[in-house]
This record gives C-alpha cells, structure tokens and sequence, in this order.
C-alpha cells in the first residue's frame, strides 16, 4: 500500500512538472497572439517566426501556417535580413514535416540573403541546419562539408559555446552512420561538456539521448535504455514532445537487441504513434522497419509484412533511400514467410539495386578525408597566427632576424605550393581511378541486367510456352479421354517443375538466399556444389571457425569477389579443380582460392581493359579488404588470397536527435 501511495505522488509530480513545461509554451503562445494585432513591420515577421517556431513540437501543420505567413509578410518589407529568417522558419517547418526538397529550397534561399547582408553568425546557423537536410537524405560528405564550414565561422565569429555544441553533436551523428562510434562518442561528449558549461537543459537532454544511441552500437544495451530513459524523461519535462519518440525508438532496439521482443515491441508501438502524431516520416519509416523485424523474429509474418509496406512508403514520402532499402528487405523476407514469392522475388531484387547504389566504395573515404581537411586547415590557421606574432616581434628587436624569417617564409611558400601541386595531381589521378571503379560497376550492372532479361526470356519465355501449348490440348482433349488428359498433366507437372528450378537458379545469381538466410559459409558451399554439378569442374569448399555470421556487407562482398573469380576460372582456365578456404582467426576473415589451370602474369590482370579486377576492387574498397595473387605465366597454378578486418557485426539502426539553429528572434512584446 506504501509503494502504491508512493507511485502515485510521484507520477503526479512528473505530470506536474511536464504540464508545467507545455503551460510555459501555451503563456508563450498566448502573449505573442495577444500583441500581434498591434504589432508592424518587421516585428509581425519576428512573432510569425517564434510561433512557428512554439507549434513546430506538437502541431507541425499550424507551423507552417505561420511560417508562411511570416514570409509573406516580409516580401511586404523588402530587408535581406527579414526575408532570410522567414525562409528559415518556412524550411524547418518542411523539415518537420519530412519534405526535404523544400526544406532545402527554402534553407537555400535563406542563405543567400544572409551571405549579402554579411551576417557571419546566421549564416553558420543555416549552413547547419542544411548539414541536417543533407545528412538525412544519406548525402553525408555534403552534410559534412556544410558543418564544418559552419563550425569554422562559430569558432572565428561566436562567443557562445551552444552554437559550437550544436554543431559537433551533428557531425557526431553523420560518423554514426560510418560506423566511427569512437570518433562519435568524442563528438558527442565535447557538446555534452560544453552544454554543461553554460548550463543547457535541452542539449544536455540531446546529448544524452545521443550517447545512448551509440551505446547499443556498442552492445552496451542496458546502459542504452538507461540514457534513453533519462532523456525522455527531459524530454517530457521541457516540453519538446516531438522527440519523445526518438527516445522510446533506442528503447525498443535495445530492448529488442537483449532478446525482450514483446517489451520491444509496446516501445515500437509507442514510437510509431508519436512520429505519426507529429508527421515526421523520416523516422517513421525507420521505426517501421524495425518493428517489422520485431515481428520477424517472434514468427508474425502477415504483422511484419503490413508494417514493412508502410514503412517503404513511410520512406519514399521522406526521400529516405537507406530506409526503403531497409524496409524492402524485411518486406522480401515477409513475402516470402507468407507463400508469396512472387512478390518476394521482386522485393529482394530491388533491395540488392538499392543497397549496391548505397555502397559506393568511396563514400566512408570522401567523408574521413573532409575531417582531416578541416583538422589540417585548423591547424594551420594557428600556426601562421603564431608565425606571424613571433615575426612581428622579432622585427621589432633585430632587422637581420627579419630578413631571415622573411627569407624563409618564401622558401616554405615555395615548398608548400610544390606540395599542393603534387598533391592536387594525386587527387586527379585517385579520382580517375575511382570513376573507372564506379563505371565498372556500372559496366557489370548493365550486364547482369540483360542477362537476367535473357534468361527469363529464353528459360521462362520457353517453359511458358509449352505450358500454354499443354492447356491448349487439354482444352481440347475429350473429357473421357482420361489417359491422355493424364499425361498432359504429367507433362505440365514438369514444366512447372523446370520453371521451379529456373527460377531458383535466378534468384541464386541475382541474391542467393541461402546466403541472406544462412550466411557466407552456407552460400559458398551451395556455390561449389552447382560448379561441380556441371561435371566439367571439381569445386571443393573448405571453411574454418566461422562460426557466427558477419557483417552482412562482408558477406555480400565476399560472395561476390567469389564468384567473380571463379567466373574467370570457368572461361578462361582449362583447370579441372578449384580449392576455396574461408578461415577465421578472429581478428580478420581469410579467404583463398586455388586452382590447377595454366599461370598467367598478375599484371595482365590488373592492367586488363575488362572490368574483373575493378569490380573485385571496388568490393575490396568497400570492405577495406587486401588482394594478392602467386600466378606465373612459365607455370601451372593460380593461388588468389584475400584478407578483411572484422567489423562489428551489423545491429538494429538506433536514432540520434540532430541540433539545429533554428530561431531567428527572440520572443517580443
């Protein structure tokens, strides 16, 4: 009876302090209303704005109904100062909603009214809140170059310790997505310390909700639902019930990723009500496709399917393609639980077309180097300050001293544009590469295309036809004439069977599903055992301690380099046996292969017009893989062997909360 008395002042207590918080946004609500009829000029502007800004955290249509009419308001004025912040206010109100197009139109327009009036810190703001639309549209080397040139200009233009918060805290999320969780978890504690420092109740809530995140990446899933918890909680209390279901979303994958499926699954439910209630798709397909998977794993497959149909939809309306190809491969597996294979072969087809336009092999390259850029420039910036102070003062004191500073000054000139020049022909040789790299795969696309087109066409195309034929005698065939209706349907029985089996063979080529289900040591077994069925070669597979599955792009891209390989073999080798040795020492996977045909020079290979070698590094690349090949032109033989560090294996997508500059006024009146 204590602790029930005792809960239910503390619940009261809680309610009271999160009623206490929206009360203060109502009053605030409220007042602006009051003076807005005696109000003109740019101050209308500057209410619309802040009560845009009050109805963006619960109703996200009247947001952009006052947005709006902020603007129109300030296209009344005519000021470059105005009209930026009512662009500023209509975008976040189209990035509530998950229009990102518009929200980057506007952000757009905004900035470049802002870069004309000169206003340095608002600019930042807006580049800031750009990183945001990009990064949630997986254009993540963009986003970043948009946050650090935003950084820059708060650290050489603002006093305030948020702004810079704000923006490490986003960078900290686009590494997220890289798998950095180091590089994120330093991001995110210096926002945390500096939100500390002056005091902020919300970024102190942002960063610890985000911390959270990276903790289930870490598979620290308890202390996940600890910090998520802690930061609903703030959440709630300060009023901003829009990321509320950010909070419960981590819940329910840390939930789910200790095994708890029917606890995960109340906090899914409770997520996708609250992203629905505030119209935000973005994370509505994300929670979607999480939930689905949920019901996956307890055996629900027509739940999982609806769920997943809503998700891809949820993630078209957002612009999301890493999320529909999520969904779209739930939805696959779903389809196929439920008898529908059909459908399920058309899903598995476009999430492989969608995932191969994900994983480009140098997206993670492009975002690092942007981080080394800006550390560099940084850098340097301190060094030529203190360069030029110690110059100034030697001046000062000894004329020969700056005459040789000044000399030598002129010689690191020299040398520093050499450098850049050599590096600037490096970068021009590197990205040839990557464009032959990316047009190969292109290349190798089109290929599988067509030859997925002629092998319905010729295999399908023929089966169908003599099924059609066999219809077409039944049809005719005398009721009574029951021995020849029998073998007619004897013989459509194996048609539909030869259908059956080219169908799978299809499917194998296009995305085996033994190794979606299974893993990589199950598909290449599988592999070999359809190469020496066709009696021509002998296959042997071999795999050593691999006895939990890897990440999934390790997987694909193995298989893939496998097959490539073994290809070749086929076409071009007159060897009569292939060894393929997978091996796993922990630390890194091994995989070999070797065969007994005729030797060739490496060289040939690597330098070849063909696109075998450009597809194997592209995999390589993305994987960070090493290749090296023992062949000799004066011998028979070929070993191949390939090395890739072991990555954490690939766990349900958590939600970060993102920080953005988004007010342009403070309250009047």
């Amino acid at each position: 009876m204590k602790y029930g008395i005792l809960f239910s002042v503390l619940f009261f207590l809680f309610n009271c302090a999160s009623l206490s918080a929206q009360d203060d946004q109502a009053h605030a609500i409220d007042s602006i209303k009051s003076i807005l009829p005696s109000q003109k000029g740019y101050d209308v502007v500057a209410s619309y704005n802040e009560l845009s800004w009050y109805y963006r955290n619960f109703d996200v249509d009247s947001a952009l109904i006052f947005s709006r009419m902020a603007l129109s308001n300030a296209r009344l004025q005519g000021a470059d100062s105005t009209l930026a912040a009512a662009f500023n206010s209509v975008a976040n109100s189209f990035e509530s909603l998950g229009d990102l197009d518009s929200a980057e139109y506007y952000f757009r327009q905004s900035l470049e009214r802002r870069v004309q009036s000169g206003d340095s810190l608002r600019v930042a703001k807006t580049l800031n809140n750009l990183g945001i639309i990009y990064d949630e549209r997986g254009l993540f080397s963009i986003s970043l170059k948009n946050y650090f040139r935003s950084l820059r200009l708060f650290e050489d233009y603002s006093d305030d310790p948020y702004d810079r918060a704000m923006v490490l805290g986003n960078i900290g999320i686009v590494y997220k997505k890289q798998r950095a969780y180091d590089q994120v978890l330093e991001y995110y504690q210096q926002a945390l310390d500096l939100y500390k420092e002056i005091g902020s109740k919300f970024g102190q809530v942002v960063m610890q909700g985000n911390i959270g995140s990276v903790l289930i990446n870490l598979e620290r899933y308890e202390e996940s639902v600890s910090s998520a918890t802690e930061a609903l909680t703030g959440y709630e209390e300060l009023g901003y019930l829009r990321y509320v279901p950010y909070m419960q979303h981590n819940i329910a994958v840390a939930r789910d990723s200790l095994g708890q499926l029917k606890v995960a699954e109340d906090w899914y439910v409770k997520s996708i009500a609250g992203h629905r209630a505030h119209q935000n798709a973005y994370e509505l397909a994300n929670t979607l496709s999480a939930y689905a998977n949920n019901c996956l794993k307890q055996g629900k497959s027509d739940q999982a399917r609806t769920l997943a149909l809503e998700a891809v939809d949820a993630a078209k309306e957002a612009r999301s393609m890493e999320f529909e190809v999520n969904a779209l491969k739930y939805l696959a597996e779903a389809n196929a639980r439920t008898g529908r294979f059909a459908e399920a072969f058309e899903n598995y087809k476009a999430h492989a077309v969608g995932k191969d336009s994900l994983f480009e092999a140098d997206k993670t390259r492009q975002i690092f180097e942007l981080t080394t850029v800006y550390e560099t420039e940084k850098k340097q910036q301190q060094i030529e300050i203190q360069q030029s102070m110690l110059a100034r003062n030697q001046t000062l004191i000894f004329a020969l001293v700056a005459v040789t500073v000044l000399l030598t000054a002129l010689v690191l000139v020299v040398r520093n544009r050499a450098r850049k020049k050599r590096e600037l022909i490096e970068k021009e040789t590197e990205l040839k590469l990557r464009e032959a790299e990316i047009t190969a795969v292109i290349n190798s696309q089109e290929k599988e295309r067509n030859r997925f087109a002629r092998d319905l066409h010729d295999g399908f195309g023929q089966l169908i036809s003599v099924l059609k034929l066999n219809l077409a005698r039944l049809v005719e065939t005398d009721k009574k004439d029951n021995e020849t209706r029998v073998e007619v349907f004897d013989q459509s029985k194996t048609v539909i069977a030869d259908m059956y089996e080219e169908l799978r063979n299809i499917c194998f080529d296009l995305m085996p599903q033994t190794l979606v289900k299974n893993g990589l040591e199950a598909a290449l077994k599988e592999f070999g055992n359809r190469v020496s069925a066709s009696g021509r070669k002998v296959m042997e597979v071999q795999v050593f301690d691999l006895d939990e599955r890897v990440p999934e792009v390790i997987e694909v891209s193995l298989f893939r380099i496998s097959q490539e390989w073994i290809n070749n073999i086929l076409k071009y080798s007159d060897a009569d046996h292939v060894t393929l040795q997978l091996t796993n020492d922990n630390s890194e996977l091994t995989l070999t292969i070797e065969d007994n045909g005729r030797g060739f020079d490496p060289a040939v290979f690597y330098e070849g017009k063909g696109n075998g070698w450009r597809n194997i590094s592209s995999r390589l690349n993305l994987i960070g893989g090493d290749f090296d090949i023992d062949a000799r032109p004066d011998s028979r033989g070929v070993f191949v062997s390939i090395n890739v560090p072991l990555s954490m294996a690939g766990i349900p997508t958590s939600t970060d909360t993102r920080m953005s500059g988004l007010r342009d006024s403070l309250p009047t009146g």
